[in-house]
């Protein structure tokens, strides 16, 4: 088998991996960002823990509370 027959047996295989592969970018996508989503409401949970505990301790020291943000004005303050 020449390099040509080699070449054209390589292009095959490629555009093979590229046909099957092509799809799959869109669920790779979709899964990176359900993560992250998953990952910001898990980071937003643990927000409104702590700002509730320190409303406690604050309310049991006769403080006011501190206000606690809803989920969009958490992402908009620049949460992590």
């Amino acid at each position: 088998m020449g390099w040509n027959d080699r070449l054209g047996h390589s292009v095959r295989r490629l555009a093979v991996v590229l046909l099957i592969a092509a799809p799959l970018q869109g669920c790779i996508s979709d899964m990176i960002q359900a993560s992250q989503a998953s990952q910001d409401h898990q980071n937003y949970s643990n927000y409104l823990l702590a700002t509730e505990k320190l409303n406690t301790d604050r309310e049991e020291h006769s403080l006011q509370p501190e206000p606690i943000m809803t989920y969009d004005q958490w992402k908009d303050a620049g949460a992590p």
